[in-house]
């Protein structure tokens, strides 16, 4: 007796949001705001909203962040493989321009000396 061929579920190119959620684990209230900002491609078709999969992946190589390496391994790395000198991270940029901004605040301007020597 031949085996009964299991019947598989296709899923369409373009998927409602109740569709989309259920894929992506994305709720559908978020789906609907990420629409209505702009940030989510889709297509109206009536009054369905229909997203494709490369909108999702789209969006999400647009709203990743970006993994931090943890010190175990990085330890791990280092002592293998020379390290090489990595670029300064945005936390060290803005603490660097924090302390340039302050130092500017601290010096007066030539504009300011040329006040005091005009004064005296």
């Amino acid at each position: 007796m031949p085996a009964k061929k299991e019947k598989q579920e296709i899923m369409p190119m373009l998927k409602t949001v109740e569709q989309m959620s259920r894929i992506s684990g994305i709720g559908e209230n978020k789906l609907r705001s990420l629409m209505d900002k702009g940030e989510l491609e889709f297509v109206q078709n009536g009054n369905r909203r229909l997203i494709a999969d490369t909108a999702i992946w789209d969006w999400y190589s647009r709203a990743k962040t970006a993994a931090i390496s943890s010190p175990a391994i990085d330890g791990y790395r280092k002592s293998s493989v020379v390290a090489e000198k990595q670029p300064p991270s945005i936390r060290e940029q803005l603490a660097a321009a924090k302390k340039q901004h302050a130092a500017q605040k601290l010096m007066p301007s030539q504009s300011q000396h040329r006040k005091t020597a005009l004064e005296l």
